[in-house]
């Protein structure tokens, strides 16, 4: 999971504890194929500890809930969007005013593991850096969604609640 807005990091949160620098990629999950937002990556894999997190943004409540409403997920690093020339379209689209604070763009996007910079979408199965992925998403009624990814037939589940616009 990822999330960013205009003069605010980005951030990853994920199920397992990294031990070394990792770049992400994030997904916007569709019924058949996911839009591909390349990329994110963790310089240095120190978890981000969530009370922490929502005191530094006290100041943004909508934010905060999000923070507070992701479900199933126990880690979370402090991450930085990779260097313009290396975004694809799509997370050019999303970020392109992300020095703008009138502009602020909030996104939360499913990340997994491995660059996907030269392509934009992938179906619900494929491939990077030699595993095995697939992935899925259903609506909760009108509050969120729980997502279903597995890698190499191991499932992470999660939840969100929407995020406000």
């Amino acid at each position: 999971m990822a999330m960013t807005a205009s003069k605010m990091p980005s951030y990853v949160m994920l199920n397992e504890k990294l031990t070394k620098p990792t770049v992400f990629t994030a997904l916007v999950i569709g019924e058949s194929s996911s839009e591909v937002q390349c990329c994110l990556r963790v310089d240095n894999p120190v978890e981000v500890k969530l009370p922490d997190l929502l005191a530094e943004y006290k100041g943004a409540p909508d934010d905060v809930e999000h923070f507070k409403n992701v479900r199933g997920l126990k880690y979370i690093y402090l991450a930085h969007l990779v260097d313009k020339v290396h975004r694809n379209k799509s997370m050019l689209a999303v970020t392109q005013d992300e020095n703008n604070p009138k502009q602020a763009t909030p996104y939360s996007s499913v990340v997994v593991a491995g660059e996907l910079g030269n392509v934009d979408s992938v179906p619900s199965k494929f491939s990077v850096d030699g595993h095995s992925i697939s992935t899925s998403a259903k609506r909760v009624g009108n509050e969120g969604k729980k997502y279903n990814l597995t890698v190499d037939g191991k499932v992470v589940s999660f939840y969100e609640d929407f995020f406000a616009d």
